[in-house]
């Protein structure tokens, strides 16, 4: 249990000089003493276990709301999410990988895109978009049919179908066709024409 004659030194023990968390110990105590630590003890002398390790194990495991042993790192909980969140996975180190309730996006959940009423828990469209949870853009008589339908259905994503008024013609209602006044809302024909609403041409001598 000695060594180092002539100078007699004792030899450096696990619980004597290791807090007895060492694997391995070399050295005597007047050389110093060289302690490798078990699991994930630390320090010169194996006392320290880090944040995140079990001591009541040894320091062989990691604590509750730690994984990953032997690189324990913090679980990651919901209110690393925010408060939109259904679900989180992954570590602090790793990252939290946050599953967003409705339609809420980013890293944190925290953004309700442009198209979905955030006062609805982002659970719905805002006036003037449809079709949740696509949410597109409503067609309207003024933006898709030139003003000039008395009806329009369907959605910027589906496809606008204008019931045009009078006579205009074309998908968006924007053509009045020759023979037809326009000024007057397509409603009538010119002076040269007769026969609203098929508007032929008058004879001339």
């Amino acid at each position: 249990g000695w060594d180092g004659f002539p100078a007699c030194s004792p030899l450096c023990t696990n619980d004597g000089n290791c807090t007895g968390n060492a694997q391995s110990v070399a050295g005597t105590e007047s050389t110093g003493c060289n302690c490798t630590c078990s699991n994930r003890w630390e320090s010169a002398n194996c006392s320290f276990c880090p944040e995140g390790y079990d001591e009541g194990k040894e320091c062989g495991a990691c604590i509750d709301g730690w994984e990953g042993y032997p690189d324990c790192d913090k679980t990651c909980v919901m209110s690393d999410c925010g408060s939109n969140a259904e679900a989180v996975s992954g570590t602090q180190k790793k990252g939290c990988k946050c599953v967003c309730r409705n339609q809420w996006n980013g890293t944190k959940c925290d953004s309700c895109p442009p198209a979905f009423d955030q006062s609805n828990d982002c659970g719905s469209c805002i006036s003037g978009y449809s079709d949740y949870p696509n949410c597109s853009r409503t067609c309207t008589k003024e933006d898709d049919c030139s003003d000039h339908a008395n009806s329009v259905t369907g959605t910027e994503l589906t496809g606008c179908k204008c019931t045009c008024r009078n006579e205009w013609k074309g998908t968006n209602c924007s053509k009045c066709l020759p023979g037809y006044n326009d000024a007057n809302d397509c409603g009538s024909c010119l002076s040269t024409y007769t026969g609203y609403p098929t508007c032929k041409r008058k004879c001339t001598s």
